[in-house]
């Protein structure tokens, strides 16, 4: 756990977690000059993994209050579930529905812990997984190159979160 910026610029692997506001988040990553430390580690091909605010921070902007630059990995915006007429905030245990070969690929179907207001389309082709919530898709992992985020807390989703988490850990060992 650090806010310097010589911890992540020698971590191997970077964990992001986050509960809050996308906007707070950013201003205060921002303030700590970690923005660019963080684009290099994950330019530079070193292990990610996002969490919850964490994976929403990786795109390039969010609506969430204010209209929020992100860190801007992926060119897609973080929007609001009532976008979607779904009533917020999501809070509960939904099964992940896994899309293709992925580390997400043996929690097929299991579930795991969501708390969030907000979303990003589930169509990329880096989507890893998804849930649905009133007959919508809803992106709730994404898995490219060294990048792994969830939508969900893994840290909060009992023996399978835990297993996931040792299973994206061990990968980079």
């Amino acid at each position: 756990i650090t806010k310097l910026k010589k911890d992540v610029e020698k971590s191997d692997l970077l964990i992001l977690p986050g509960t809050g506001s996308f906007p707070a988040a950013i201003k205060n990553l921002k303030n700590q000059g970690l923005i660019n430390p963080i684009k290099n580690h994950i330019k530079n091909g070193k292990p990610f993994l996002g969490i919850c605010l964490g994976y929403q921070l990786l795109f390039s902007s969010s609506e969430e209050f204010e209209n929020c630059e992100g860190l801007n990995i992926f060119d897609l915006k973080v929007k609001n579930l009532k976008h979607l007429n779904i009533r917020t905030p999501i809070i509960g245990w939904l099964p992940l529905l896994v899309k293709k070969e992925n580390c997400f690929k043996a929690f097929d179907k299991k579930f795991f812990y969501f708390v969030h207001s907000y979303y990003v389309s589930s169509e990329e082709s880096f989507g890893a997984s998804y849930v649905e919530v009133n007959n919508e898709k809803i992106c709730s992992s994404i898995q490219k190159d060294n990048i792994i985020a969830t939508q969900f807390h893994p840290e909060k989703s009992g023996k399978d979160g835990l297993d996931l988490l040792k299973k994206i850990i061990n990968q980079y060992k």
